[in-house]
């Protein structure tokens, strides 16, 4: 009956919550990772990942997270996203100068001046939420300037969104030449067909 946070509990007792049961029962068992074995999943499974700033970044903890892939061999394989400042990003890129890194924002002549200096190595990508701000021309404007862009659109936050206004959410941003989509939905791959359809690739 009481609310807790993750970071307000010892790992301890994060280990032994069954972070699965409450999803299905056929993952009954289910534990917590740690960040680091998290990476390690990663590498196993050969897969690339996204570090999201959910827990806040300072320059000390992206330089620590940061270490923590460099040990695993897995720089080449992660994106970071959400980097909040330019400090922030500087920290990064002393562990790893090739980082890719994203920042939750549409692209316009500002940010894109502010964040050029920045698009080397692996890349600099923007990644704004697709329902608002999203425009072919601001998708153009960015990738005209060198960057990739990217969009979001997590149902978890926008409960309000039909299945049909996310369905043409996801077609918008395909046609407007979003570089990639974090989505939590489905019908992705029927948008796809849609726009390969459509248009004349």
């Amino acid at each position: 009956g009481t609310n807790y946070t993750p970071e307000s509990l010892p790992l301890s007792v994060l280990k032994r919550i069954d972070v699965g049961v409450y999803k299905d029962r056929k993952f009954k068992g289910t534990q917590i990772l740690t960040f680091a074995e998290w990476i390690v999943l990663m590498k196993q499974l050969g897969m690339d990942g996204y570090i999201d700033r959910k827990m806040g970044y300072t320059t000390q903890t992206i330089t620590e997270l940061a270490n923590i892939v460099k040990s695993y061999g897995m720089l080449d394989h992660m994106s970071w996203i959400g980097i909040p400042t330019t400090d922030i990003i500087e920290a990064l890129r002393a562990v790893d100068p090739n980082a890719r890194i994203g920042v939750l924002e549409h692209p316009n002549s500002t940010t894109i001046q502010t964040y050029a200096p920045y698009n080397t190595g692996r890349g600099f990508f923007f990644d704004g939420y697709a329902g608002d701000g999203l425009t072919r021309e601001t998708v153009q404007l960015g990738l005209m300037a060198g960057f990739e862009v990217e969009c979001y659109l997590v149902g978890y936050d926008y409960p309000v969104l039909t299945e049909d206004d996310v369905f043409n959410m996801i077609l918008n941003a395909l046609s407007y030449g979003v570089t990639g989509m974090t989505l939590d939905y489905y019908r992705v791959d029927e948008a796809c067909q849609s726009m390969f359809n459509t248009y004349d690739f």
